[in-house]
Parts: C-alpha cells; sequence; structure tokens
C-alpha cells in the first residue's frame, strides 16, 4: 500500500512538473507570435513604404521628361520599338543575340514567314 502511495504521489509530483514546463513552453510560444507579427507589421510598413517612394520617383521621372522630345526624337530609339510596319504586322517578334554581339545586348528580329504570302 505504502509503495503505491508513493508512486501516486510521484507521478502527481511529475505531472504538476510537466503541466510547469507546459506553461512555460506556451508563454515562450506566445512571445515568439507576438514577435513574428511585429516582424510582418513593420516588413509590410516597409514594402508599402518602398512601393510608395518607386511610385513617387517613377512620376518625378516621367514628368521631367514629358515635353522634352520633338516629334522627329521621338523614334531615336526604333532598336526597341520598332519601325510602324513592324508593329503593324501581326507576326510574333523574336529576341536573338548575334554571334558578334559580344556585350550581350538584345535585338529584335522579326520573323517575316507570315509575311512572304502578302
Amino acid at each position: 500500500m505504502d509503495n503505491e502511495r508513493k508512486a501516486c504521489a510521484e507521478a502527481i509530483s511529475r505531472a504538476e512538473d510537466l503541466s510547469v514546463q507546459l506553461q512555460s513552453a506556451h508563454a515562450k510560444i506566445d512571445l515568439l507570435q507576438q514577435e513574428l507579427t511585429s516582424v510582418r507589421l513593420n516588413e509590410t510598413a516597409l514594402d508599402s513604404k518602398l512601393k510608395t517612394a518607386s511610385l513617387r520617383k517613377r512620376t518625378r521621372v516621367e514628368d521631367a521628361e514629358v515635353g522634352m522630345d520633338s516629334v522627329q526624337d521621338m523614334d531615336v530609339d526604333k532598336t526597341y520599338r520598332g519601325s510602324k510596319r513592324t508593329r503593324s504586322t501581326t507576326s510574333p517578334r523574336q529576341f536573338t543575340q548575334p554571334e558578334d554581339d559580344k556585350e550581350g545586348y538584345l535585338t529584335f528580329r522579326l520573323s517575316l514567314e507570315e509575311d512572304s504570302c502578302s
């Protein structure tokens, strides 16, 4: 009988110790969750500031460029935009890199296979 009482008392004591450890672990988890939430909120705020700053910068650059080009200067970057004929065709553009292009710049090449019929 005494052995059973001692075993029962030890089991109760051990259960109480485990309960305290469990409560401590829950408290640590709660603190970590609060910290994670705080970090996520800060990250969201920083992302928002970055996007806002990027949009403002882009708007300033676009505003500065408005009205600065003459009509003749509008088609200077034909490498990127292509000529009117190139833009009006329905065939897709292909990106190629010539073998002698050592700088790595992309050039546009239009496949004219569809236009050969017209």
